[in-house]
């Protein structure tokens, strides 16, 4: 099998960075190449390919010392610059140059975490890196799914599923929710629960190709939903949510968990899509 050492290009979310914490090693995969992600005990995250340039070995199966990445198989460490520094069975030896991982780009923004191939310039995102401290005050990480879809279907798909106002989840289990589509000429839902009804409207805007805001508007409010596609392979993709409420939650941890309850409704509906027949 051959191994792919180079990301298609683009920028591509690999995970929320609420879910990588310091010292912890992950894994992730874009269009079959797969990637480790690790958090060093300074708080920077870190991607890089993941084999180590030694024995070929996942460096997904490492763990993190201090500021180095360690390889599972004979321990080799290396640095967050991707040089191998140490080997444990010669502890005196200089290694080479040549034994250095492959390293991708980087960085965290809005919530997500981001990486590209190293020559990536990061203008055609310049705006999604700006620090808003006001909207980094109300962000809400959801969650991470994997849905047995290529890209292509989730992306065409996501403009159907509506979610719940913040607002209605606020004081409500989601399993109370239901649905109903008030108005499909104008994508008015109504969402009931507990004797309350509001109603809603969504728009879905690509921000960058595989990157989506999707706001839904209500009373006076608008929320945002932002979602990341990572494709994976073919038949599988990653979807990362983050939520930006029109108004900062005073429940965040109950607010979250409702989402993400209702994150399960999103991918069943995504997986049991069924394509209209056009009449012959």
């Amino acid at each position: 099998m051959k191994h792919r050492k180079k990301l298609p290009n683009g920028w591509f979310v690999v995970g929320l960075s609420v879910d990588l914490s310091n010292g912890q090693v992950s894994n992730a995969t874009i269009q079959e190449t797969e990637l480790v992600i690790w958090r060093d005990h300074k708080g920077i995250a870190h991607a890089w390919y993941n084999r180590c340039p030694h024995r070929g070995t996942r460096l997904s199966l490492g763990f993190v010392r201090g500021d180095r990445l360690a390889c599972l198989y004979h321990g080799f460490q290396f640095m967050g610059d991707g040089r191998c520094i140490y080997t444990p069975a010669m502890p005196s030896f200089v290694p080479p140059k040549s034994i250095a991982a492959t390293i991708f780009q980087c960085f965290e923004s809005r919530g997500f975490i981001w990486v590209g191939n190293k020559d990536m310039e990061p203008d055609n995102i310049s705006d999604l890196m700006a620090d808003d401290s006001n909207l980094s005050s109300r962000l809400l990480p959801i969650r991470s799914l994997f849905i047995q879809r290529s890209s292509s279907s989730v992306i065409d798909r996501l403009p159907s599923i509506p979610f719940p106002p913040s607002k209605l989840l606020e004081t409500s289990d989601v399993n109370c929710l239901r649905v109903e589509k008030a108005c499909e000429v104008h994508g008015t839902f109504v969402w009931e629960s507990r004797g309350r009804s509001i109603k809603a409207s969504y728009q879905t805007n690509e921000l960058k190709p595989g990157i989506f805001n999707v706001t839904c508007q209500y009373e006076d409010k608008i929320d945002i939903l932002m979602v990341t596609v990572q494709p994976i392979n073919s038949e599988r993709t990653g979807v990362h949510l983050i939520l930006i409420p029109e108004l900062k939650s005073t429940e965040p941890n109950s607010l979250r968990l409702s989402y993400a309850k209702w994150s399960r409704i999103f991918r069943q509906r995504i997986e049991n899509f069924k394509e209209k027949v056009q009449p012959s």
